[in-house]
This record gives structure tokens, C-alpha cells and sequence, in this order.
């Protein structure tokens, strides 16, 4: 529940800056990863709880991109953390929620960034 307060907070936070079209800044962006591994360190009770707050400090860094290519790779760190521990918790609706955005995630890798750049070289080189 912790974890789903924050990540709330960041997108609003990010939401915010982008309506006045600036980045969130470098400060900012470090007390939100803080307070995710403090969020993780206060509600600790066993080393598999270390997998959502490691989850949440890939939404974070997410949530803060301006690239798309950037936001894709660290959405997979988060994703796989969240298949890993909904799996192990019997979170199965969360398992196969997650394994969605997994492969939706790898399509839009391979699509937009695997393809994209390998067409560009070819139009370069041409």
C-alpha cells in the first residue's frame, strides 16, 4: 500500500512539471528515490520485501524520463520485480497483469527502438 502512495505522488509530481514542459528537478528526483528505499526500510519484514521497493525505484527513475527508449527499459526492471513477487505472493491477477506490460513492453522495444534505429542506419548509410 506504501509503495502505491508513492508512486502516486511521483507521477502527479512529474505530472506537474510536464504541464509547464521542464524536467523534475535533479534534487527532486533524489529525495523520491530516498523515500523509496526509506518506504522499503520502515515497512521491511523479510528480504522479500526488498522486491517492491527495487520495483518502485525503477518506477521512479521511469516516471522521471523524457526519452521513451530510456522509460521502456527501466518499465522491464519494474515489471520483472513485480512478476517475481506477485508470483511467490499467490498475487496471481497481479502476475498475469504485469506479464502483459512485460510483453507489451518487448514489443514496443523491439518495435520502436530494435527496428526504428536499425532503419535509420540503413537510411544513413544509403
Amino acid at each position: 500500500m506504501v509503495v502505491c502512495l508513492i508512486a502516486i505522488v511521483q507521477t502527479y509530481i512529474k505530472y506537474k512539471y510536464d504541464q509547464k514542459n521542464k524536467n523534475v528537478p535533479m534534487i527532486i528526483q533524489v529525495i523520491l528515490i530516498i523515500i523509496s528505499i526509506l518506504s522499503g526500510i520502515l515497512t521491511f519484514k523479510s528480504w522479500f520485501d526488498i522486491l517492491p521497493v527495487a520495483s518502485l525505484v525503477f518506477y521512479t527513475l521511469s516516471v522521471l524520463q523524457s526519452k521513451e527508449k530510456n522509460f521502456r527499459l527501466y518499465t522491464l526492471g519494474k515489471v520483472c520485480g513485480w512478476i517475481i513477487y506477485d508470483f511467490y505472493a499467490k498475487a496471481y491477477t497481479g502476475f498475469i497483469f504485469y506479464i502483459c506490460i512485460l510483453l507489451s513492453t518487448i514489443i514496443a522495444i523491439i518495435r520502436y527502438d530494435i527496428k526504428q534505429e536499425s532503419v535509420i542506419k540503413v537510411c544513413e548509410e544509403s
